[in-house]
């Protein structure tokens, strides 16, 4: 299953889902002012489903200003709170999976304890969000161990990993085929888009310098192969990567 992000307009996703199977993965509930108004927000996205005539939607979580790890009280159940409110959302328009970020800034957060206090976390918050697929999603790490130790505590068959390649191949020293050495067993899901290695830059598969074929080997090598969601931010863009994925065996629609 490919999914896009909507990162353009609705009348493109339109566009692009008259002629392809394909899903959305909305960024609206990752804004926490979004979710003061959770029950608005819902309403407002089952008919932008029907007027785009969507049938699979991926939702993205909550991340700016929260931290799952956080030694203050307060930030920790902010935390909770966010991450709930876009779980609940999840269910309620009937999403397929929710991604969040780890929220990790490797040089304000020490990586020593970091993974048994992440995994605590969502140990715990799958005690009573366990219906619906969660996908931990790098963004500023730079060590795919320490995200391996905490899908390893955590060992939950509805909590596996997101990779995006672009974020591991311009925040992290550590090369993207390590990454997914590390890390492939647990990823079921993949943001696609590209960089130079300098910015996160979203550009489309092959405009930056990330190795995509060999990535894309890999997880052709896969028993069960990953959804994916293309995070471009041009019709253009998501054109170009869309086929990219489509000429290697990843078609568009349920796998």
């Amino acid at each position: 299953m490919i999914y896009i992000s909507n990162l353009i307009s609705d009348s493109q996703l339109a566009e692009l889902l008259a002629r392809e199977n394909l899903g959305i993965e909305t960024i609206d509930f990752s804004i926490g002012e979004n979710l003061d108004d959770l029950s608005r927000l819902i309403d407002l996205w089952r008919r932008r489903m029907d007027s785009m005539h969507c049938t699979h939607v991926s939702i993205h979580g909550p991340f700016l200003d929260l931290n799952p790890t956080s030694y203050d009280s307060y930030i920790y159940q902010a935390t909770w709170n966010r991450f709930s409110q876009a779980y609940r959302a999840a269910m309620a328009i009937g999403a397929d999976k929710i991604v969040f970020h780890t929220c990790r800034i490797p040089l304000v957060n020490y990586s020593q304890g970091w993974a048994e206090r992440m995994a605590n976390f969502w140990s715990k918050f799958l005690e009573n969000h366990s219906q619906l697929p969660i996908c931990l999603e790098n963004v500023f790490d730079d060590n795919p161990k320490l995200l391996k130790q905490v899908l390893k505590l955590v060992e939950h068959p509805h909590f596996t990993f997101c990779l995006d390649a672009a974020h591991a191949h311009c925040f992290s020293s550590v090369p993207i085929t390590e990454w997914v050495d590390v890390l492939g067993p647990y990823t079921s899901h993949v943001h696609v888009h590209d960089n130079l290695g300098d910015r996160d830059a979203h550009l489309a598969v092959g405009n930056g310098n990330l190795p995509w074929e060999d990535l894309i080997t890999h997880f052709q090598n896969m028993s069960q192969p990953p959804t994916w969601t293309i995070e471009n931010t041009s019709l253009k863009d998501i054109r170009i990567s869309l086929d990219f994925l489509k000429k290697h065996s990843f078609p568009a629609g349920p796998s």
